[in-house]
């Protein structure tokens, strides 16, 4: 380690955590007084400048040639300027250092107590504009660079796989109702408009038919510039096929890909993240309709929305009192009832073929208590009898049930036509449309369509579907449930295994109806191909929900091998071991008949090898390696050859390089690799990467893993996020060749690499492993500022998990990296911090204080580091008597750390 500051100043790109903090606090505003011109415009363009409060480079204004290139690139000297303000700063005579460190200071201080969510693409735009005037790399940066560059190959082929191979349809929502001939509601629509700016959420209660829907959808297509999302609850009462909504939406309205891409992920609060951003970015208003039913689930969705959402609103239309429920924000409640007497009267005029008196549609006002529906559904009866005989067969009732005999008369007056229309499409739990024509054959299907429309039965949405009317829908269902035949049933199957181009919804909706039909096999197969199609493109969560749902409609579900194995992949990605461990059992249990068998064994022995290392149990590993040799006789070639890379793999872990090596040469040599997929023959070459690295053969370790790297593209390109994992370990493996050969900063920048992939995909295990990786090489490489950022927020999750025997590790580098980067006080503050862990753990601290070291002598501190001891140099100008002056400051500011750094202290003297 170099004491001095000789370097020769160059301008470095600032990381990206340092921007990230910089935009956060920032607020998307220059930091100039007064200044509200924005960073990045509604165009997600880079507008602004990030500029060096003291200059990169010598000719540049208020140069510092005592500060260091890190210095120069870290968070205390940028600042955020349009370009006008930046033109006016380079007059140093008025903005000086410490003006332009207040100037920043009091901008940040304005959005301190607002949590800002920082687009990821802004710190790539800043960054790269950084890159554009940074020339001087070193050849292992290069090199570096290039990796980087197939990175970001391999997330164009994930990109690509995502937008364009996911034959689902974007179409999963569906438009507002039509709203011809709206009248009334002056009052409540006035309301609305006077609120809509005060509120982001907006409750519209009332009961079945009261008029909702037509309400907010004749008020909502007079909003301007908002984009609009109609989501049917019915039909999308399910928080993960919400999310693929809102994200299909997003794609459709804004060419904007970043939600879906994140909702590859085991970590809910990355995207909630991801999706108040998203949603903030724009002006749209989403509208809940019919949200009759509330799970849990879904109110926690709404809950967040309400919370944080600003530009755009929600819209709720319910039969619930959701007012009751506690928000974080105020809502704007609407209880709807009905009409007046007057928009009653205009409304009467445009369902009643004949007028009625004015005595007639007064009684009729007064019944229904002005309820829309219950007029449209009278006038339907009221048109095809005289008047007189509707209210004589009315008076014959009692008129408290006016409600009642209304929907009893217009289901008793169906023709049988109608009544087998109205059996097809209840067996449907989702939307119809047009085509389904051609699986009713025994009606006349427009003429009975239409007529379902004119009684008001049927209603049309506004992407030419179709649904049955909610005020009707439980009295049809409950007569006409044990009509239902299978006949029916086969129909419908029939009518959704037309269609080319389906939905999530449609395919599972499939699925539900094939189990209610006993189809299991045709069941199991189209519930596979959902699986394949969901797992390809990443969406392991939705996938997670759909087969729990599907289990609790039919116990047989548990017994199909297919989305059991992909249950047990998911649970390995997100690296929960023990679940996967346990869904391959299972699969093993149910899976002997069928291709799968070996695979869910091979699956098995990968999970136990993980779990050995982990739980350090040797049983662990012996049935592990018991699996791997029983299956490398296998027929199967593919299973046979992974196999026997899983025993090289634990030829590895048992330090037995050469014999991996030699295994792994004998497997390329005598077979032809082709006749294997991409993602096997990317698996060999990384297993002989990591046999050489293991064996310290970092060139050929370095070239076994540029080849590997080519296959994962052609797995990606075939297989999409199956192939994920696998990639993420390989720059694990480049990670931990540039590190076992002692190019720390090489090994940083992979480990980097890693923590944007676990980040972009929202892995959080992975992002938790890749964050200690990276900082700790960020330590040894002596990016020490850089460090503690990093570190900082590792402590952050592992504190969150009171995960107490990590503690160790984290405080002792951040006491390393605090000392080297100058903090003393902060340094001392984490030795008192390290000294209660190692206690707390049955660990013996190993610090120790050095006065006087003399440049040059034989010391290498960071491979010392490596090992355990973290050996702090007091500086030239300071002494040991400095130290304890350090040491009685951190006590007072922080009593409860007295006694560990007295402890120490009295074992430093002695």
């Amino acid at each position: 380690m170099n004491f001095t500051t000789g370097e020769t100043p160059k301008r470095l790109t600032p990381r990206a955590e340092t921007i990230r903090l910089l935009l956060a606090k920032s607020g998307n505003q220059c930091g100039f007084d007064s200044c509200t011109e924005v960073i990045f415009n509604d165009s997600k363009q880079l507008i602004a400048e990030c500029c060096h409060i003291e200059a990169a480079l010598p000719e540049g204004e208020r140069f510092n040639p005592n500060q260091t290139n890190e210095e120069r690139r870290s968070f205390d000297n940028l600042i955020f300027l349009c370009h006008k303000h930046h033109k006016e700063t380079d007059n140093t005579n008025i903005y000086t250092v410490p003006v332009l460190k207040e100037l920043k200071s009091r901008h940040h201080k304005k959005f301190s107590e607002k949590e800002i969510i920082v687009n990821p693409s802004h710190i790539d735009t800043i960054m790269d504009k950084f890159n554009e005037i940074v020339h001087n790399i070193t050849e292992t940066l290069n090199t570096v660079k290039r990796i980087e560059i197939t990175q970001n190959e391999l997330l164009d082929k994930l990109d690509e796989k995502i937008t364009s191979n996911f034959h689902l349809s974007i179409n999963e929502f569906y438009d507002p109702p039509a709203t011809i001939n709206f009248v009334g509601r002056e009052q409540e629509i006035f309301k609305l408009e006077s609120n809509f700016e005060k509120y982001n959420t907006f409750i519209i209660q009332g009961i079945s038919g009261i008029g909702k829907s037509t309400l907010i959808a004749n008020y909502i297509s007079n909003v301007k510039g908002f984009d609009v999302l109609w989501i049917d609850y019915e039909a999308i009462n399910n928080k993960e096929i919400l999310f693929l909504t809102i994200s299909k939406f997003l794609i459709q309205k804004f060419n904007d890909h970043s939600f879906e891409k994140c909702l590859q992920t085991g970590d809910e609060k990355t995207v909630y993240r991801n999706l108040i951003y998203s949603l903030n970015s724009y002006k749209i208003c989403i509208v809940f309709d019919a949200v009759n039913i509330l799970e849990n689930s879904f109110l926690s969705v709404l809950n967040i929305f309400n919370q944080y959402l600003q530009s755009s609103k929600i819209i709720i239309t319910t039969t619930l009192f959701l007012s009751n429920q506690k928000w974080e924000n105020a809502t704007f409640n609407l209880s709807l009832t009905g009409l007046s007497f007057g928009a009653f009267q205009k409304m009467s005029e445009q369902y009643l073929t004949s007028k009625l008196s004015s005595g007639d549609l007064r009684e009729l006002f007064l019944l229904s208590g002005g309820h829309p529906y219950l007029l449209k559904i009278a006038s339907s009866e009221i048109n095809f009898q005289s008047t007189k005989r509707f209210f004589l067969d009315f008076k014959t009732e009692n008129q408290n049930e006016f409600s009642k005999y209304i929907v009893s008369k217009v289901v008793s007056d169906l023709n049988e036509d109608e009544k087998k229309f109205i059996q097809h499409v209840l067996i449907l739990d989702i939307p119809f449309q047009l085509d389904i024509e051609n699986y009713i054959t025994e009606i006349s299907f427009i003429s009975t369509l239409k007529s379902l429309q004119e009684k008001f039965i049927i209603e049309k949405l506004g992407n030419n579907s179709f649904i049955i009317s909610d005020y009707l829908k439980p009295t049809l269902i409950s007569i006409y449930k044990l009509e239902i035949t299978n006949e029916y049933i086969y129909n419908a199957i029939d009518y959704l295994k037309s269609k080319d181009y389906t939905s999530v919804i449609e395919n599972f909706s499939l699925v539900k109806l094939l189990l209610k039909a006993k189809l299991y096999n045709s069941a199991s197969n189209e519930f596979s191909n959902l699986t394949s199609k969901l797992m390809r493109n990443g969406y392991f969560n939705l996938f997670v929900s759909l087969i729990n749902q599907l289990s609790d409609l039919d116990g047989i579900v548990k017994t199909w091998p297919e989305p059991m194995y992909a249950l047990g992949r998911v649970y390995r990605i997100q690296q929960d071991y023990e679940k996967a461990l346990k869904a391959y059992n299972e699969g093993i249990a149910i899976a002997s008949d069928s291709f799968l068998y070996p695979y869910f064994y091979f699956e098995k022995a990968s999970i136990l090898s993980y779990l050995s290392d982990i739980k350090e149990i040797d049983e662990y590993r012996t049935e592990a390696e018991s699996i791997y040799e029983t299956l490398g006789s296998s027929q199967n070639l593919t299973i046979s050859l992974q196999s026997k890379l899983g025993l090289t793999r634990l030829l590895i872990k048992r330090n037995l390089p050469t014999d991996a090596i030699f295994v792994i040469n004998s497997i390329i040599n005598n077979n032809n690799l082709q006749d294997f997929e991409p993602y096997v023959r990317a698996q060999i070459w990384h297993s002989l990467g990591d046999a050489y690295r293991k064996n310290d053969e970092y060139n050929k370790a370095f070239e076994s893993f540029d080849i590997s790297i080519d296959y994962y593209k052609e797995a990606i390109e075939k297989n999409g996020m199956n192939a994920f994992e696998g990639l993420y370990h390989l720059y694990l493996g480049y990670g931990q060749t540039y590190s076992d050969g002692k190019d720390y900063i090489s090994a940083a920048e992979m480990f980097g690499i890693n923590v944007s992939l676990a980040a972009n995909f929202g892995l959080i295990n992975k992002y938790e492993q890749a964050l200690s990786d990276y900082g700790y090489h960020l330590v040894l490489s002596e990016q020490f500022s850089l460090a503690i950022s990093v570190l900082g927020e590792y402590y952050d999750i592992i504190a969150g998990k009171e995960n107490i025997a990590e503690l160790p590790f984290i405080y002792g580098c951040m006491l390393f990296s605090f000392w080297y980067n100058g903090l003393f006080l902060e340094a001392i503050e984490f030795l008192g911090l390290y000294i209660n862990a190692c206690i707390v753990n049955d660990e013996r601290p190993l610090v120790t204080v050095i006065e006087g070291f003399k440049e040059g002598a034989e010391l290498d501190l960071i491979e010392i580091f490596k090992k355990g001891m973290k050996i702090l140099v007091i500086p030239d100008e300071n002494s040991m008597t400095d130290f304890q002056f350090w040491m009685k400051e951190v006590i007072t500011r922080i009593p409860e750390l007295e006694n560990p750094l007295n402890t120490f202290l009295l074992f430093e003297k002695e």
